[in-house]
Protein backbone atom coordinates (compact mmCIF):
# COMPACT_ATOMS: atom_id res chain seq x y z
CA UNK A 1 0.00 0.00 0.00
CA UNK A 2 1.51 3.33 -0.61
CA UNK A 3 -0.07 7.14 -0.08
CA UNK A 4 0.69 10.72 0.24
CA UNK A 5 -0.55 13.44 2.08
CA UNK A 6 -0.55 17.24 1.59
CA UNK A 7 0.62 20.40 4.13
CA UNK A 8 2.49 23.18 4.70
CA UNK A 9 6.04 24.27 6.51
CA UNK A 10 6.98 26.92 7.85
CA UNK A 11 9.92 28.44 6.29
CA UNK A 12 11.19 32.20 7.53
CA UNK A 13 7.62 32.71 8.43
CA UNK A 14 5.86 31.60 4.69
CA UNK A 15 3.94 28.89 4.44
CA UNK A 16 5.53 26.29 2.31
CA UNK A 17 3.68 23.35 0.44
CA UNK A 18 5.32 20.24 0.63
CA UNK A 19 4.11 16.49 -0.10
CA UNK A 20 4.18 13.52 2.64
CA UNK A 21 4.50 10.04 0.78
CA UNK A 22 4.76 6.55 2.28
CA UNK A 23 4.41 3.28 1.59
CA UNK A 24 4.15 -0.32 3.53
CA UNK A 25 5.55 -3.98 2.15
CA UNK A 26 5.92 -7.05 4.44
CA UNK A 27 9.73 -6.53 4.81
CA UNK A 28 11.45 -6.28 8.16
CA UNK A 29 8.76 -4.49 10.26
CA UNK A 30 8.95 -1.27 11.62
CA UNK A 31 8.82 2.71 10.73
CA UNK A 32 11.20 4.51 8.94
CA UNK A 33 10.79 8.82 8.76
CA UNK A 34 13.38 10.13 5.66
CA UNK A 35 13.65 13.61 5.25
CA UNK A 36 13.65 15.27 8.49
CA UNK A 37 17.07 14.44 9.82
CA UNK A 38 17.60 14.12 13.60
CA UNK A 39 13.85 14.80 14.07
CA UNK A 40 12.31 11.82 12.32
CA UNK A 41 13.54 9.70 15.34
CA UNK A 42 12.08 11.84 17.83
CA UNK A 43 8.67 11.89 15.86
CA UNK A 44 9.33 8.17 15.21
CA UNK A 45 9.43 7.26 18.93
CA UNK A 46 6.41 9.96 19.70
CA UNK A 47 4.21 7.90 17.15
CA UNK A 48 5.03 4.18 18.63
CA UNK A 49 4.74 5.26 22.10
CA UNK A 50 0.96 7.48 20.93
CA UNK A 51 0.03 4.18 19.34
CA UNK A 52 1.27 1.95 21.53
CA UNK A 53 -0.61 3.91 24.81
CA UNK A 54 -3.80 3.66 23.05
CA UNK A 55 -3.70 -0.10 22.37
CA UNK A 56 -3.98 -0.03 18.83
CA UNK A 57 -2.79 -2.82 16.80
CA UNK A 58 -0.51 -2.21 13.88
CA UNK A 59 0.07 -5.17 11.54
CA UNK A 60 4.07 -6.47 11.49
CA UNK A 61 5.15 -4.37 8.04
CA UNK A 62 7.23 -2.26 6.99
CA UNK A 63 6.44 1.64 7.02
CA UNK A 64 8.38 4.29 5.03
CA UNK A 65 7.09 7.59 5.35
CA UNK A 66 9.08 10.39 3.53
CA UNK A 67 8.77 14.54 2.59
CA UNK A 68 9.14 14.91 -1.12
CA UNK A 69 12.20 17.40 -0.65
CA UNK A 70 14.68 17.85 2.47
CA UNK A 71 13.50 20.60 4.63
CA UNK A 72 15.82 23.54 5.16
CA UNK A 73 15.53 24.07 8.97
CA UNK A 74 13.45 21.06 10.35
CA UNK A 75 13.64 22.28 13.87
CA UNK A 76 12.07 25.76 13.18
CA UNK A 77 9.62 23.94 10.49
CA UNK A 78 8.79 20.54 11.76
CA UNK A 79 6.10 20.88 14.45
CA UNK A 80 3.20 21.28 11.99
CA UNK A 81 4.19 18.44 9.75
CA UNK A 82 4.16 16.00 12.71
CA UNK A 83 0.16 15.59 12.31
CA UNK A 84 0.18 14.70 8.76
CA UNK A 85 2.88 11.71 9.31
CA UNK A 86 0.92 10.38 12.51
CA UNK A 87 -2.06 10.44 10.02
CA UNK A 88 -0.46 8.94 7.38
CA UNK A 89 1.46 6.13 9.00
CA UNK A 90 -2.19 5.36 10.97
CA UNK A 91 -3.92 4.94 7.56
CA UNK A 92 -0.85 2.75 5.70
CA UNK A 93 -1.55 0.51 9.22
CA UNK A 94 -5.03 0.30 8.11
CA UNK A 95 -6.30 2.34 11.23
CA UNK A 96 -8.39 5.16 9.20
CA UNK A 97 -11.87 4.61 7.72
CA UNK A 98 -10.53 6.49 4.85
CA UNK A 99 -10.45 5.31 1.12
CA UNK A 100 -7.70 7.64 -0.04
CA UNK A 101 -5.26 10.30 1.55
CA UNK A 102 -3.66 11.58 -1.81
CA UNK A 103 -6.27 14.49 -2.22
CA UNK A 104 -5.81 15.69 1.47
CA UNK A 105 -4.09 18.72 3.19
CA UNK A 106 -3.77 19.20 7.04
CA UNK A 107 -1.53 20.56 9.50
CA UNK A 108 -0.90 19.74 13.42
CA UNK A 109 1.65 18.77 16.13
CA UNK A 110 0.70 16.32 18.78
CA UNK A 111 2.48 15.24 21.90
CA UNK A 112 2.81 11.75 23.74
CA UNK A 113 -0.16 12.44 26.39
CA UNK A 114 -2.63 12.48 23.08
CA UNK A 115 -2.92 16.24 22.79
CA UNK A 116 -3.38 17.27 19.04
CA UNK A 117 -2.63 20.46 18.09
CA UNK A 118 -4.65 21.67 15.04
CA UNK A 119 -3.30 25.44 14.11
CA UNK A 120 -5.94 28.12 12.95
CA UNK A 121 -6.44 28.03 9.01
CA UNK A 122 -4.31 30.57 7.54
CA UNK A 123 -5.60 32.70 4.97
CA UNK A 124 -2.36 32.21 3.37
CA UNK A 125 -3.73 28.21 2.50
CA UNK A 126 -4.71 27.90 -1.04
CA UNK A 127 -6.62 24.86 -1.80
CA UNK A 128 -8.56 23.73 -4.83
CA UNK A 129 -11.54 22.22 -5.28
CA UNK A 130 -10.31 18.36 -5.31
CA UNK A 131 -8.60 19.23 -2.08
CA UNK A 132 -10.23 17.76 1.30
CA UNK A 133 -9.08 19.06 4.12
CA UNK A 134 -8.81 17.27 7.15
CA UNK A 135 -9.74 19.77 10.67
CA UNK A 136 -11.55 20.01 13.72
CA UNK A 137 -14.34 21.89 12.32
CA UNK A 138 -14.41 25.03 14.20
CA UNK A 139 -17.52 26.52 16.29
CA UNK A 140 -17.66 29.71 14.54
CA UNK A 141 -17.25 28.64 10.97
CA UNK A 142 -18.34 27.55 7.21
CA UNK A 143 -15.53 25.34 7.13
CA UNK A 144 -14.31 24.46 3.56
CA UNK A 145 -16.12 23.02 1.38
CA UNK A 146 -14.41 19.04 1.46
CA UNK A 147 -13.60 19.25 5.22
CA UNK A 148 -13.11 16.04 7.35
CA UNK A 149 -13.74 16.68 11.46
CA UNK A 150 -10.98 14.74 12.77
CA UNK A 151 -12.27 14.21 15.70
CA UNK A 152 -15.35 12.02 13.96
CA UNK A 153 -12.31 10.46 12.04
CA UNK A 154 -10.58 9.20 14.90
CA UNK A 155 -13.31 8.96 17.80
CA UNK A 156 -12.30 5.20 17.70
CA UNK A 157 -8.79 6.02 18.92
CA UNK A 158 -9.86 6.35 22.96
CA UNK A 159 -7.74 9.16 24.75
CA UNK A 160 -6.82 11.98 22.31
CA UNK A 161 -7.54 15.45 23.51
CA UNK A 162 -8.27 18.31 20.82
CA UNK A 163 -6.73 21.51 21.54
CA UNK A 164 -8.57 24.77 20.01
CA UNK A 165 -7.10 26.88 17.32
CA UNK A 166 -6.73 29.62 19.69
CA UNK A 167 -4.73 27.78 22.30
CA UNK A 168 -2.21 26.21 19.83
CA UNK A 169 1.24 28.06 18.04
CA UNK A 170 0.63 30.62 15.64
CA UNK A 171 1.30 30.15 12.22
CA UNK A 172 1.91 33.86 11.29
Amino acid sequence: MQTQIQSYYLDQKTLKPITIFGHSSKSLPGLEIIGLSCQGRLLKEKIIYLTKARGLKIPLKRYVISTDHLLPNPAASFANLELPILILYWYLAELIPLNQLDNCLTMGSFDPSGNIYLPAISPKIKTSEQTCLLWKRHKHGEGFPHEIDFELLLEHIPKLNWVSPETSPELA
